[in-house]
C-alpha cells in the first residue's frame, strides 16, 4: 500500500510525544534543584515557574493539526511568563468560575476558578507545572485567615477550547468518562435532545488533552469517534450514517486531523473517504468556534481525489461482478437466468438511481430493488435470484471495497478489518460448467 509520508511529515509521533515529556521533566527538576540551591525564595521560585509556563507556550506549535491555521488574535507567552494582551479587561467566565476554587487559569482574557487537584490527577503538564510554587492571580481572593490565594496560570488556549476542555472534568461525573458507557445513552435516550458531544467539544478535548497529556480523556473522545469512523466490515455494517449525531458533513475534516494528531490510523480510511463525498467545501475547510481555519493537509487533499477516484472505479466494477452473466450452481433454468443476467448488466448505465449510487460512492447500497424492477415477471430462477441478493453476490463486493478501503485512500492501517464479522463459509454460486 502507498506509503502515508505525508502523515509522518505533519503530525507528532508518539516517541516525539514522549522525548518532549522526558526533556520538560529533566529541564523541571534542573530549575527545582536551582530554586532548592538558593534558599528557595519566592522570587527565584516564580521567575523558575514562568519559564516553565513559557516553554509550554513555546511547544503549542508542535502539537497543531496539519491544516490548521488561525484567523484570531492569539494571546503570546511574554518574558514574564504572562499571556494578557496589553489593555486587555480579564473577565470571569459565568459557567466554570467556582467560588471555593483554588486554581484560576486565563486564557483570552477569560478566567476560570477551577480544582486544582482535578487537573494534576488527570494531566502530567499540568502536575508538573503545579508542582512548583506558582506567582499569586491579581485577581485572588482568600477565603478565610487561613487558606490561601489562588494560584494564577496564564494559557494560550483560546477560551472556547479550554472551557470545553475543563467541563470534561467539572460538570458532576467526569464526563469524558461516561460519553461511551451505556448508562450516559439510556440516560439521555428519552430527551428531545441527545447529550452526545458536538465537535467543538470533540475537538478542543482531543487537542487539549493531547497537549497537556490527558491521556484518559484523549482516549475517551477517540473512542467516541471509532464507533462512527469503524474499522471492520461488522461495525461497518451496524452503522447507519457517516458522522456522529451532531457533527455537521464538515466536521469530517477535523476529524481526519484529530486522526493525524494523535496517530490513531484506523479512523483514516473512513473519514477521508466521507471527506471525498464533500464538494468545493472540501478545499475550503471551516472555522472552528473560536475562529480557527480548519483545512484538510495538502495531502490529505490529495488522497481524497484520487480515492474519489478509485473508489468510483471500485463501484462501478462491483456492479458489473454482481451481475456477470454466469448462472449459479444447480440453475434450474440456465438459458433463462443468463439471459436476464446480461439484461441486468446492459441496463445498469440506463438507471439513474443505480447510477447515482456509483457516482455517490454508495458501493453498500442494496442493488435488489433494480434487480425486482428489471426481472418483474421474475424470470431468475431462486438459486441465480439468491446469488445476485443482498446475502451473495452483493454481500462479497461490499466486504472487498472495505478490505481494499486504506488501499484506496492511500494509508497504512495495521489489523485493518480484523475484528470484523468472520465471512459465512464460502458459498459456490457460480455453475461448475462456468468455472
Amino acid at each position: 500500500m502507498p506509503s502515508d509520508s505525508g502523515y509522518r511529515s505533519t503530525s507528532t509521533t508518539r516517541r516525539d510525544k514522549r522525548n518532549t515529556a522526558l526533556s520538560a521533566d529533566s529541564s523541571t527538576k534542573a530549575e527545582e534543584s536551582a530554586i532548592s540551591s538558593n534558599g528557595t525564595q519566592t522570587r527565584d521560585a516564580s521567575d523558575a515557574f514562568n519559564k516553565l509556563i513559557k516553554r509550554i507556550g513555546q511547544k503549542d506549535s508542535d502539537v497543531d493539526m496539519p491544516g490548521a491555521s488561525s484567523s484570531r488574535r492569539s494571546a503570546s507567552l511574554s518574558d514574564d511568563g504572562s499571556a494578557a494582551i496589553p489593555g486587555q479587561t480579564l473577565q470571569r467566565d459565568p459557567e466554570l468560575w467556582f467560588e471555593d476554587g483554588n486554581l484560576v487559569l486565563v486564557a483570552g482574557g477569560v478566567q476560570f476558578c477551577v480544582y486544582k487537584g482535578l487537573l494534576t490527577s488527570q494531566s502530567a503538564v499540568f502536575k508538573d507545572m503545579l508542582s512548583l510554587p506558582q506567582p499569586i492571580s491579581d485577581e485572588a481572593e482568600t477565603h478565610d485567615d487561613s487558606s490561601p490565594s489562588r494560584a494564577s496560570v496564564h494559557l494560550s488556549d483560546s477560551p472556547e477550547d479550554l472551557r470545553h476542555f475543563l467541563r470534561a472534568f467539572t460538570n458532576g461525573k467526569l464526563r469524558y468518562a461516561m460519553i461511551n458507557t451505556v448508562a450516559f445513552h439510556r440516560t439521555v435516550a428519552n430527551t428531545e435532545q441527545r447529550d452526545e458531544p458536538g465537535f467543538n467539544e470533540v475537538s478542543a478535548c482531543i487537542r487539549l488533552g493531547h497537549k497537556y497529556q490527558c491521556e484518559a480523556v484523549v482516549q475517551s473522545y477517540i473512542d467516541y469517534l471509532k464507533k462512527y469512523y469503524v474499522d471492520n466490515f461488522g461495525a461497518w455494517w451496524d452503522v447507519t450514517t457517516f458522522d456522529p449525531p451532531r457533527f455537521l458533513p464538515i466536521h469530517r475534516i477535523g476529524t481526519v486531523n484529530l486522526a493525524r494528531l494523535t496517530g490513531t490510523a484506523s479512523l483514516l480510511p473512513v473519514a477521508l473517504m466521507a471527506c471525498c463525498k464533500l464538494g468545493p467545501e472540501l478545499g475550503d475547510g471551516f472555522a472552528r468556534e473560536d475562529g480557527t481555519l480548519e483545512t484538510l493537509a495538502y495531502a490529505d487533499v490529495v488522497r481524497c481525489f484520487v480515492g474519489k477516484a478509485r473508489l468510483t472505479e471500485a463501484c462501478f466494477v462491483a456492479v458489473h461482478r454482481v451481475f456477470r452473466d454466469v448462472v449459479a450452481g444447480g440453475c434450474q433454468h440456465p438459458a433463462a437466468c443468463k439471459g436476464v443476467l446480461q439484461r441486468l448488466l446492459q441496463q445498469v448505465i440506463e438507471n439513474e438511481e443505480l447510477m447515482e449510487d456509483i457516482r455517490a460512492l454508495h458501493f453498500d447500497d442494496a442493488k435488489t430493488g433494480y434487480v425486482d424492477a428489471v426481472d418483474a415477471a421474475r424470470a431468475l430462477c431462486a438459486r441465480c435470484y439468491e446469488m445476485v441478493g443482498e446475502a451473495g453476490r452483493q454481500d462479497e463486493q461490499r466486504r472487498e471495497i472495505f478490505r481494499r478501503l486504506p488501499e484506496m485512500m492511500g494509508v497504512e492501517v495495521e489489523n485493518w478489518d480484523a475484528g470484523g464479522d468472520a465471512e459465512d463459509e464460502d458459498i459456490k454460486w457460480e455453475s461448475e460448467d462456468a468455472l
